[in-house]
C-alpha cells in the first residue's frame, strides 16, 4: 500500500479537487483503463469523494475543531473481469483558514544600462510574509507594465523584458495567499552608460568587500565624501557597474581567498555639462583615499582608470579599455533593493607609429615594422 500526506484548510470550498491519483497498469486493453475510484475506509463523516477522474474532491464542510485527521483508503480499480484493484492509503490534516494578510515590502531597484541596450534578466526579488504557517504566497504583476515586467508567481523574482529604455518605472505586484490579497511596488530607475561615461570612469578598489555591502552599508558614505569634495549632487555620483575584481593573478585563489574577494566599484562624476576628466578624478580621488576609509571604515587597495602598465607595449602607447558584455547582468541583491549592471572587463590596445603594428609577445606588444 502506497501512502501520501496532505494539509487541508478549513476554508476549502466545497467541490474543491485538491489531489489527483495517478495510475499505471502493466495489462493491456481492456483489462487496463478506464479505472474507478472509491474510499473504503477512514470517511466516516462523508467529508471526501474520488471522482471517476482519480481526483479527490471535499465534499462536506470541513472543521478541525470536530476533526483534525483523517485517515483515508482509496481503491482503484481495473477494468478487467474480475476486476483487479490496489490501494492507497491518505493521510490529510485539515488546519486553520487564513487568519493573516502577506505583509509585502516594497523594492527599490537601479539599473544601469550599457548604450540603452537593456538585454532582460532578473533584476530584484519582492520579498513578502505570512503569519499563517500554511499558506503559499502567490505573486502577479498587476500594473499596466506587464509587456515589459513580469515576476515569478512562486518566489517573487521579478524580470525585465529585453530592451528597456531609460526612464522611470512603477511595478505593482498582487501578492495572495488565496484568500487574502496584499499589494507592493517595486520601483525601478533605468539610466543609460554612455560612452562619454566611461571614458572620464575610474575604478576603485575596496578589500574583502561583497556587492550586496557596498550598496547596503558603504555606498552612502562613498558618494557623501565625493559629492562633498567635487560639490556636486549625489546623483552625479554615478557608480555604473559593482563586481568581484578579477585580476589574472588571482586566477588559482584558495577557497579561503574567495571568501574575502575584493570589489571593484566603477564610477564617473558628472559636473552638470560636463564630466570630471578620468586623470583629474584618478588624483582627486587618490588624495581623498584618507578619508574614504575613515568614513568608510575599510580599505582601499587601489585607485586605477586601466590596466596598462611600462613595457606592456614596447614601440607605441598601451591604451586601456573597458569593455562591457551586453548579454550578462551583474544584479546585487539585498532585502530593500538592487543594483543591475552589465558585467565589464578591462583589457588594452597597442597604438604603434605609422608602418608598425602590435604583434602579441608573451604578456606584452610589441611593435613591429612592417614597411
Amino acid at each position: 500500500m502506497n501512502h501520501t500526506f496532505t494539509f487541508f484548510k478549513e476554508d476549502k470550498k466545497i467541490t474543491s479537487c485538491v489531489l489527483k491519483f495517478e495510475v499505471t497498469d502493466d495489462d493491456i486493453d481492456p483489462n487496463g483503463a478506464p479505472f474507478t475510484f472509491d474510499i473504503v475506509a477512514g470517511d466516516t463523516e462523508g467529508m471526501f469523494q474520488a471522482n471517476k477522474e482519480g481526483n479527490l474532491c471535499i465534499v462536506g464542510d470541513l472543521n478541525r475543531q470536530v476533526t483534525s485527521n483523517y485517515d483515508l483508503v482509496v481503491r482503484v480499480f481495473d477494468n478487467g473481469t474480475p476486476a483487479m484493484y490496489s490501494d492507497v492509503e491518505v493521510k490529510i490534516e485539515v488546519i486553520e483558514e487564513s487568519t493573516y494578510s502577506p505583509e509585502v515590502s516594497n523594492l527599490e531597484i537601479s539599473i544601469s544600462s550599457y548604450l540603452d541596450k537593456f538585454p532582460g534578466g532578473v533584476i530584484g526579488i519582492l520579498h513578502a510574509i505570512d503569519g499563517d504557517k500554511f499558506d503559499t504566497l502567490t505573486y502577479e504583476v498587476v500594473s499596466s507594465n506587464r509587456n515589459l515586467f513580469d515576476i515569478d508567481k512562486k518566489d517573487g523574482r521579478i524580470l525585465a523584458f529585453e530592451g528597456l529604455d531609460s526612464g522611470d518605472y512603477h511595478i505593482n505586484v498582487s501578492v495572495t495567499d488565496g484568500k487574502y490579497t496584499s499589494y507592493g511596488t517595486a520601483n525601478v530607475q533605468v539610466f543609460t552608460i554612455t560612452e562619454e561615461m566611461i571614458e572620464n570612469s575610474i575604478t576603485i578598489q575596496f578589500q574583502g568587500m561583497k556587492s550586496e555591502d557596498f550598496v547596503k552599508m558603504y555606498k552612502k558614505d562613498f558618494v557623501r565624501v565625493l559629492k562633498r569634495e567635487f560639490n556636486v549632487n549625489p546623483s552625479n555620483v554615478e557608480v555604473i557597474s559593482i563586481q568581484k575584481s578579477q585580476n589574472p593573478s588571482e586566477s588559482n585563489r584558495s577557497k579561503r581567498d574567495t571568501e574575502s574577494q575584493n570589489l571593484d566599484v566603477l564610477f564617473a562624476v558628472n559636473k552638470g555639462e560636463e564630466y570630471i576628466p578620468r586623470d583629474r578624478l584618478k588624483r582627486k580621488v587618490t588624495k581623498l583615499l584618507p578619508e574614504l576609509e575613515s568614513t568608510m571604515s575599510i580599505k582601499v587597495l587601489k585607485v586605477f582608470s586601466d590596466i596598462c602598465e611600462k613595457d606592456m607595449c614596447e614601440g607605441g602607447q598601451c591604451v586601456g579599455l573597458i569593455e562591457f558584455d551586453q548579454n550578462s547582468l551583474v544584479p546585487v541583491m539585498m532585502d530593500g533593493g538592487s543594483f543591475v549592471s552589465a558585467k565589464h572587463s578591462y583589457t588594452y590596445e597597442c597604438e604603434c607609429p605609422n608602418g608598425y603594428v602590435g604583434k602579441k609577445s608573451a604578456d606584452r606588444f610589441i611593435c613591429v615594422n612592417v614597411m
